[in-house]
């Protein structure tokens, strides 16, 4: 979700090595927090240490979220309308994202097959294993999650969501961001229906669709150089901290 050489190809800039320096730092610090959260985790469904109470792992995916959906902004706007900008896009995200986390995958469906009483999934579902690999929510062997087999992949499977929608934003919309928030909205609204009756597909109808609203809002305020005075950063951070 940096902002890259590759990206700006994308974009239709001429490539460039510098970075967001902010955002790569914001990221860090939110990976910092996920990680954080999944060693105590780890640390409590392992070994039998109490609960933590941490939650700062969640806003962490909060932050990685508004991030994406920053980062897409800002590095398509300036091609925005051009024919084809959408294949090349969904065409770059899908190259980024999925060949590590397949790699992974398979390296964790194999160590589940060789030593089956280490794994938190029991049993064998041939559908589950194929349904993680293509971040489609489904039950696993014991009717207990609908996170892929690589747990934190359930992220990815939001991302996707979100490729997809603003594929189709670029495709239809010289001014994407609106289009793309318009069926997020509708994505978020959809969840109010939601039934445990639902099939887990279902759970990616989700409020936290809203959260790459926020990011795009970011990233258009960027492209359109708006900057929020100094003077108001501290209070906005107080405010934020408090919704949180």
């Amino acid at each position: 979700m940096d902002v890259t050489a590759q990206d700006a190809i994308l974009a239709g800039q001429r490539p460039r090595e510098q970075v967001l320096v902010s955002v790569q730092v914001l990221r860090g610090v939110a990976a910092l927090m996920v990680v954080a959260n999944h060693l105590l985790d780890m640390n409590h469904d392992r070994l039998g240490a109490p609960a933590s109470g941490f939650q700062l792992g969640n806003a962490g995916v909060d932050i990685f979220f508004c991030i994406s959906g920053f980062i897409m902004v800002v590095t398509t706007a300036h091609a925005w309308g051009r024919v084809g900008l959408w294949r090349q896009f969904l065409a770059r995200r899908l190259i980024r994202v999925l060949p590590l986390y397949w790699l992974l995958t398979v390296m964790k469906i194999g160590a589940t097959l060789a030593a089956p009483g280490m794994a938190i999934h029991k049993g064998v579902s041939v559908w589950y294993y194929v349904a993680s690999l293509l971040l489609i929510p489904a039950w696993d062997p014991g009717h207990t999650t609908t996170h892929p087999l690589l747990v934190v992949g359930w992220t990815l499977s939001f991302e996707i969501v979100f490729y997809g929608l603003f594929a189709v934003a670029l495709a239809r919309s010289a001014r994407p961001v609106l289009l793309a928030s318009g069926l997020l909205v509708m994505g978020a609204g959809v969840s109010v229906l939601r039934s445990a009756a639902w099939p887990p597909v279902g759970t990616l109808l989700d409020p936290i669709l809203l959260e790459f609203i926020f990011g795009m809002g970011l990233g258009w305020l960027t492209v359109a150089k708006w900057r929020l005075p100094r003077a108001s950063v501290a209070p906005a951070l107080v405010v934020a901290v408090g919704l949180y």
